[in-house]
C-alpha cells in the first residue's frame, strides 16, 4: 500500500511538467538526464515549497540511456530526499555517471548520517528505520526498485559527513 501511495503521490507531483507522455508505465531514454530534471523540477520545487531549506544539486558525465518507469524514479528521489530532511541535511547532491564498470547513481547528503546504532545489514529490510520519525519503507522501496532494474543498491560507510547511497546498475 505505501508503495503505490508513493507512487501516485510521485505522478501527482511530476505529471504537469513531465517531457514525455505520463500515462506510458515505461520509457525510454537517458535516466541521468530525467533525474536531473526532475530534481529540478519537481523535488527542489516541493523542497522549497514545504520550507526544507534543502539544496538538491546535480552531476552527470555521460549518458544512461534504458526503459524505466517514470513513477519508481520519482519514489527513490522522494526517498532519498525524505531521509535527508528527516536527518537535518541542507544540501543533497546526486552524482551520475558512466564508466567501464556500468553507470553509477549516488546521492549524498550532509546530515547526521547513520546513527551509531544502524545495522548496515538491516538498512534495506522492510519496516526497518533508523532515521526519525522513518517507517522503514523508504530504502526498502529504493532496494526493490534498483533491484527490479537489475541494479544493485548499497550504502557508503565510508562517507562520514551525512549520507550517501551508492545505486550501480
Amino acid at each position: 500500500i505505501s508503495y503505490c501511495n508513493e507512487r501516485i503521490k510521485a505522478v501527482l507531483e511530476y505529471y504537469a511538467a513531465a517531457e514525455f507522455d505520463p500515462k506510458d508505465e515505461k520509457v525510454q531514454g537517458d535516466l541521468f538526464e530525467f533525474i536531473s530534471e526532475y530534481c529540478k523540477k519537481i523535488t527542489q520545487k516541493v523542497c522549497e515549497a514545504e520550507e526544507h531549506d534543502i539544496i538538491i544539486k546535480t552531476s552527470i558525465t555521460g549518458v544512461f540511456d534504458c526503459s524505466f518507469v517514470p513513477q519508481d524514479i520519482g519514489v527513490i528521489i522522494d526517498n532519498i530526499v525524505s531521509n535527508s530532511y528527516k536527518n537535518r541535511a541542507s544540501e543533497i547532491k546526486f552524482n551520475m555517471f558512466a564508466d567501464d564498470t556500468g553507470y553509477h547513481i549516488d546521492a549524498r547528503d550532509n546530515g547526521d548520517g547513520l546513527s551509531p546504532n544502524a545495522d548496515i545489514n538491516e538498512l534495506f529490510k522492510f519496516g526497518k528505520s533508523y532515521t526519525r520519525f522513518g517507517t522503514g519503507m523508504g530504502l526498502y522501496h529504493i532496494k526493490k526498485i534498483v533491484d527490479d532494474m537489475g541494479g544493485s543498491v548499497s550504502v557508503n560507510e565510508d562517507y562520514k559527513q551525512g549520507f550517501e547511497i551508492r545505486m550501480r546498475f
